[in-house]
């Protein structure tokens, strides 16, 4: 009768994980991927606060040369004082950048006291 019409649908085929998320698979960040983009820049300027937002003008305009800076830190000393330790870390958009700072920025000289040495976060594990 037309009312009992059955319909036969081919087996379902359940795709696999790999084919599901297979580009988030091919692009998995690897354990080291984000600090491989991160660069610690040591000999730069102790300074206060009063003084700190200089400071960064002229970092971002030598080291954004390289790539995209995505995130920045200047860690400070304990005290009333608050000056920079004299270091920073820069992160970049990508390891390449971070590399193209070190090889290029790395003996840069700021002034008579302060010649920059640059190198990747992760070669500090070394």
């Amino acid at each position: 009768t037309p009312n009992n019409i059955l319909f036969t649908l081919p087996p379902l085929i359940h795709p696999s994980p790999v084919e599901l998320l297979g580009d988030l698979l091919r692009e998995k960040p690897q354990e080291a991927d984000g600090i491989d983009s991160v660069v610690v820049v040591d000999n730069v300027p102790q300074v206060g606060p009063e003084r700190l937002e200089k400071l960064k003008n002229v970092i971002h305009k030598i080291f954004s040369k390289f790539g995209k800076i995505t995130n920045e830190f200047y860690p400070t000393v304990d005290g009333p004082e608050g000056l920079t330790k004299g270091y920073i870390f820069l992160e970049y958009g990508a390891p390449t950048q971070a590399l193209e700072a070190v090889k290029n920025a790395d003996g840069y000289k700021l002034d008579k006291q302060h010649t920059f040495r640059v190198n990747v976060f992760t070669d500090f594990d070394k």
